[in-house]
């Protein structure tokens, strides 16, 4: 058995998962809604979140583990916050769907990310993943992700949000990311999705 990637205070992670067999994890606007309030409220404390995006059938997150009183137990207390989220969210899903049983993969999937060019290219890779599924011709046009909420961020954040400083401007990030829309032009091998 392989054994997870532990989470690590000040370091940077690819977290996703997927549901069981592809199976569609929001069937709604609702859903998607619901997924980032129950994220956010179990998350939020244990990491910040840079960059996301809900599909369909999957989901992606670029977190950094924030600063804990006991550093010993940081990936215990992020892991068991996640299966709090992510049961809740299931429970929810199913009473609403009328379904039983699990709905995502059984452990969401988590990479380190240490590298500057790779976050980059990662930010770009999660933001386009609609535009890869055919589902819109923009990550600007996709309800569900962080471009948009980026892109417009006030000019001063890029001075001090970690993802947008590494574009150095407004242009630049929306440039990166047209260049990564074509099929075959990012390729992360890792992600499950």
């Amino acid at each position: 058995m392989i054994k997870s990637t532990s989470f690590i205070e000040g370091a940077t992670y690819h977290v996703y998962n997927r549901g069981n067999g592809h199976d569609r994890i929001f069937r709604n606007p609702g859903n998607y809604e619901y997924f980032m309030m129950k994220y956010l409220e179990y998350m939020d404390r244990h990491w910040d979140t840079h960059v996301w995006c809900l599909m369909p059938n999957h989901f992606h997150f670029l977190v950094t583990v924030r600063k804990h009183v006991d550093p010993e137990t940081i990936s215990e207390e992020c892991s068991r916050a996640y299966s709090n989220f992510s049961n809740g969210y299931v429970q929810s899903f199913n009473r609403q769907h009328h379904r039983k049983g699990s709905l995502f993969m059984r452990s969401f999937k988590r990479k380190l990310v240490n590298d500057t060019n790779y976050l980059k290219t990662l930010t770009c890779y999660i933001h386009n993943n609609p535009v890869k599924d055919g589902l819109v011709p923009s990550a600007e046009n996709w309800m569900f992700n962080s471009y948009k909420e980026l892109l417009h961020a006030p000019p001063l954040r890029y001075k001090f949000h970690p993802i947008l400083s590494l574009f150095g401007s407004a242009e630049q990030f929306r440039h990166e990311h047209l260049m990564h829309t074509s099929p075959g032009s990012i390729n992360i091998p890792y992600v499950a999705a």
